[in-house]
Order: C-alpha cells, then sequence, then structure tokens
C-alpha cells in the first residue's frame, strides 16, 4: 500500500476539504476516485489522491481515459500534513508505461513541466477554480 494507510490520507484530505472550500463545493469518494461537485454547476472534475511518489496503476489509467473527454481527470500526489500538492491534469499521452524488474507495470508523467508543484493555499484556489 505505501508509506501511510489509503485511507487515513484519504480521511485527512476529506476534513481538509470540508475546512477550506466554501459551502457549495461537495466531495464525493468512489472507489478510490474524487469526484468534486458545485452546486448549480453538478460534476465539475474527478481525481486520484495519492501519496508523494505514489505510482499510478494500469487499473487508474483505464478509468483515466474512460473519463477522458467527459470530465477533467486530475491527479493529486499530497503529503500527510496535506501541505504539498503535486498536480497533474490527465491527458491523452501523458504518461508513459513503465515495467519493473518483476514485471510490474505502472505509469509515469512523460513531461516533468506538466506536474504542478502547489503549496496549500494554491491548491485550495486551483480547486476553488475547477
Amino acid at each position: 500500500m505505501g508509506k501511510y494507510s489509503k485511507s487515513k490520507l484519504q480521511e485527512k484530505y476529506s476534513d481538509w476539504h470540508w475546512q477550506f472550500l466554501e459551502p457549495q463545493t461537495y466531495l464525493s469518494d468512489i472507489d478510490g476516485f474524487w469526484v468534486e461537485t458545485r452546486k448549480g454547476r453538478g460534476l465539475v472534475a474527478v481525481y486520484d489522491l495519492k501519496e508523494p511518489n505514489a505510482e499510478i496503476t494500469m487499473t487508474e489509467k483505464i478509468v483515466m481515459d474512460w473519463f477522458f473527454g467527459k470530465l477533467p481527470f486530475y491527479i493529486f500526489w499530497v503529503d500527510e500534513d496535506l501541505k504539498d500538492f503535486k498536480v497533474l491534469k490527465y491527458y491523452k499521452d501523458c504518461l508513459e508505461k513503465q515495467e519493473d524488474e518483476n514485471g510490474h507495470i505502472y505509469f509515469e508523467p512523460i513531461k516533468e513541466e506538466d506536474v504542478k508543484i502547489m503549496s496549500e493555499w494554491e491548491f485550495v484556489e486551483f480547486l476553488q477554480k475547477l
């Protein structure tokens, strides 16, 4: 799983999201993918919340491809303290397939500049503009 329990990170993120975003902003966790909604606008984005340096799995890539063209899809790498954020807006061909020595397949961003590093406040502003 990783350094932090996924549920612990997601629970902390949910509390953080409630604290910092306006009341008309809602968040739903559906099988590990988060759906951001706005009152009066409906669904605005889907994202995958990941611990720092976590890889993107084949299953996640398939889900991203399915959402492509329907809703914006993001990958957020977040530290346990919820202070440092890395954001990748998914688009076709932005990920490169990798394979480790055991045959495990995963994906990484191709272009380093596609991943935006944000402070907590920059990330709050980013979410408010979705």
